[in-house]
């Protein structure tokens, strides 16, 4: 997890390149990702979207289904999260279902849509 609290902190880069898959800003891709480590986003996804924790940063967007361990959104969401934790950060927009354990918002943050408990079992 420490590689991908560096992607989203800054410029400064990470240490191990193979610990966090990282979608750029100028990406677009279309279609299922499925990434067993940690998966930064800053570019635009449509589609479905899995990894073991996603952080979706500022200014990325993403259209379709999101599914992990931890997802922290600071960009874009229009559809569908299922994760244990989810947090919603400074501007995030959140259009959709969210299916969840924990969720915390920020102020700032934008939800229009409905939360439910994850059903684990």
């Amino acid at each position: 997890m420490e590689a991908l609290e560096q992607l989203a902190a800054g410029p400064e880069p990470v240490t191990r390149p193979e610990a966090v898959c990282s979608i750029g800003s100028d990406m677009s891709i279309v279609g299922k990702i499925l990434c067993d480590a940690p998966v930064a986003v800053f570019g635009h996804i449509a589609g479905e979207l899995r990894g073991s924790h996603l952080m979706i940063g500022a200014g990325a967007r993403v259209e379709g289904s999101v599914s992990a361990q931890e997802v922290t959104v600071l960009g874009r969401i229009k559809g569908t999260i299922r994760a244990v934790q989810v947090k919603l950060l400074g501007r995030a927009i959140v259009e959709g279902y969210i299916f969840h354990e924990q969720l915390s918002m920020e102020e700032e943050t934008s939800f229009d849509g409905s939360s439910r408990p994850l059903l684990r079992g």
